[in-house]
């Protein structure tokens, strides 16, 4: 599963709702989650770092059932499109956010699906296993 609510409507300037009250999260997620446990399935969840501080409650939720909170970029940044010091930017912001939500990033799934070999440098150096 990936993306947890509005960061990408965010970043790009179309979302008008109050923050942090994004249908997928409020409304969807605890259904979800209330699937994977009736049917024992654990389930990584690539999440946003911008939306790991939106959504405390939501992080906590995954992982207190055991599924891993993997990372999906800042804010769903075009991951094909960052520049060398913006894609740093995104790990540095990143990591902070997940020190802060007591995440650690162990997979990663880039938005867009692309990546390049300043990517993979920069994966092993953040020690992300893949």
């Amino acid at each position: 599963m990936d993306n947890l609510g509005e960061a990408q409507d965010v970043l790009q300037g179309r979302w008008a709702q109050p923050i942090g009250t994004h249908p997928a999260v409020t409304a969807q997620l605890p259904r979800m989650l209330a699937l994977l446990a009736r049917h024992r399935v654990r389930a990584t969840y690539f999440a946003e770092a911008w939306s790991l501080g939106v959504y405390p409650g939501a992080v906590r939720a995954l992982a207190a059932a055991g599924h891993e909170v993997a990372w999906h970029g800042f804010q769903h940044e075009v991951w094909s499109g960052l520049r060398a010091e913006e894609e740093r930017r995104s790990f540095e912001k990143s990591w902070a956010a997940a020190a802060e939500s007591g995440v650690r990033y162990r997979g990663f799934r880039p938005p867009g699906g692309e990546v390049n070999e300043r990517t993979w440098g920069l994966l092993r150096e953040f020690g992300v296993d893949g």
